[in-house]
């Protein structure tokens, strides 16, 4: 009934046309402890602030694990280098875990990359 480590145990009785008898019992371990697997989610580039997306778990695509059909995906951290000026790096860390706790972090990247504003001087002299 547990599920990690899983241990079943399974007896057998044999028997002779005697009437003598053993038990024999077996043990079964399942143990999982390889890693669920995911790709970081592809980095994205937006203009303004504003524009950031919301935090998603949905961004991790490809999660997979060798026992558990869905790992989950959570949300775990964000973080920024705080660079206004210079095009801002947030950082969002995803954990992606299976049914035994195994678990992995991928990194997803968005970039806010500040546009230098652009202008247009027109003339006020009308004869010009």
């Amino acid at each position: 009934g547990n599920t990690c480590p899983e241990v079943i145990t399974r007896t057998y009785n044999i028997a002779d046309d005697c009437g003598n008898n053993i038990d024999v019992v077996q043990t079964i371990t399942i143990d999982d402890d390889t890693n669920p697997t995911a790709s970081n989610p592809a980095p994205v580039t937006v203009e303004c602030l504003t524009d950031v997306p919301p935090v998603a778990v949905t961004v991790v695509t490809d999660a997979a694990d060798n026992c558990t059909v869905n790992p989950t995906v959570a949300f775990v951290s964000e973080s920024s280098d705080n660079n206004t000026c210079n095009g801002e790096v947030i950082t969002r860390i995803y954990s992606v875990t299976d049914d035994c706790g195994n678990s992995i972090n991928v990194t997803h990247t968005i970039t806010v990359d500040s546009y230098t504003p652009t202008f247009t001087v027109s003339s006020t002299d009308p004869t010009a």
